[in-house]
């Protein structure tokens, strides 16, 4: 993704299975709910709408047990956040609809964020895993303290407390802690909730 607009071919997790006329959309295997996080394919550019609103939802739901939620920065008004996705290798995932999406550079994951009202199916679990293929020296990430779901997340996945420190967000103080997968943990598999 580009600050001008582009957009580079990524990767994005669909739902392998082709819905049928009966089941409205639904993948059919896994009717009435999605219950697997899909496959990945490559982003496109008619993604970027989908991945702007799950950006939007998932970080205010990150930041839900702060104090004061600090006001959102869209991701297309927010060149940071934009260049470190043009920057990365993109993931994201989808069934019928885009639920979720990472960033990561060797050695670093800089977003993960899968829409709220899709939680709980293994899809944030399948994004990480993916991205941490191939990475084979440590891996560190940034998470918001007081995001328990995420941080159980990584913790599952090897990540270990390695700092905190209080960021701006948007004029307002958050406290992130900065985790780190050693790269002994390269070879093991994230354990599932």
């Amino acid at each position: 993704m580009s600050a001008a607009g582009g957009w580079s071919p990524r990767a994005v997790i669909r739902c392998a299975n082709r819905p049928r006329a009966s089941t409205r959309g639904r993948c059919g295997r896994c009717w009435p709910r999605h219950e697997h996080p899909g496959r990945l394919t490559p982003a496109l550019d008619r993604d970027r709408p989908a991945l702007f609103s799950i950006y939007a939802r998932a970080k205010l739901d990150a930041l839900r047990n702060e104090p004061v939620v600090p006001p959102l920065r869209p991701l297309q008004d927010d060149a940071a956040r934009l260049a470190v996705s043009e920057a990365s290798r993109v993931r994201v995932a989808a069934a019928d609809d885009v639920l979720g999406f990472g960033a990561c550079t060797p050695g670093r994951i800089g977003m993960l964020f899968v829409d709220p009202a899709g939680r709980g199916r293994g899809i944030g679990t399948a994004l990480l895993a993916r991205m941490l293929e191939g990475m084979d020296a440590a891996v560190d990430l940034d998470v918001v303290a007081s995001d328990t779901a995420a941080r159980a997340l990584y913790d599952r996945a090897g990540f270990r407390f390695d700092s905190r420190v209080r960021v701006a967000c948007n004029g307002m103080a958050v406290e992130v802690s900065g985790l780190r997968r050693p790269a002994s943990s390269a070879d093991a598999t994230i354990r599932r909730a």
